[in-house]
C-alpha cells in the first residue's frame, strides 16, 4: 500500500481526506481549484446580499424624508362649527379648463371629528355631507363692519 498524505481541505463529510501520494497530483489541484471559485462564489453572494439590504436601507431613509417633505407641506386647517367653508369638487369632468370653478359651496361646518373629517351642510338642499378636512377651504365673506376711528 503506498503511503497516505492527509489533505488540508475537507470533504463534503467536513472530516479531513487523506490520499495516496501518487493520485495527489493532478486531484488535488482541481479540487482546490473548485474549492477556491467556490469560496469566490460565495464572496460573491455575500456582496450581493449586502448590496441589496443596503438598497432596501437607502429605499427606506429615502421613503421617510420624502415622507417628512409631503406631511410639512399639508397645511393645518381648523374649522368651528357654523363657520362657512367651500368644497373642492374632484369629479369635474364636464367643464374642463377656466370655465368653472373647482369649489362648490359654500356649505355650513356642522361638526368636526377629531380624525380631521368634518360633517357639513348644504345650504342649498339642507345635505349633510361627511367629507376629508383637507377638501375643504374657509369661506370669505364680504361683511363690512364700520369702524370708528
Amino acid at each position: 500500500m503506498p503511503p497516505m498524505i492527509i489533505s488540508t481541505f475537507p470533504c463534503r463529510d467536513h472530516h479531513f481526506v487523506s490520499l495516496p501520494k501518487k493520485e495527489t497530483g493532478g486531484y488535488l489541484s482541481r479540487r482546490i481549484w473548485k474549492m477556491q471559485a467556490g469560496s469566490n462564489i460565495k464572496f460573491q453572494l455575500n456582496e450581493l446580499d449586502e448590496l441589496r439590504n443596503e438598497a432596501y436601507e437607502n429605499a427606506r431613509i429615502d421613503k421617510a424624508k420624502t415622507k417628512a417633505f409631503h406631511d410639512k407641506m399639508i397645511s393645518r386647517k381648523s374649522f368651528e362649527p357654523n363657520q362657512k367653508v367651500w368644497l373642492f369638487n374632484s369629479k369635474l369632468r364636464l367643464f374642463l379648463g377656466k370655465l368653472r370653478s373647482y369649489w362648490d359651496g359654500p356649505f355650513i361646518v356642522k361638526q368636526v371629528f377629531p380624525s380631521g373629517a368634518v360633517q357639513i351642510e348644504d345650504l342649498k338642499n339642507n345635505r349633510i355631507l361627511i367629507v376629508n378636512g383637507q377638501q375643504l377651504k374657509p369661506a370669505i365673506t364680504n361683511d363690512i363692519r364700520e369702524v370708528d376711528f
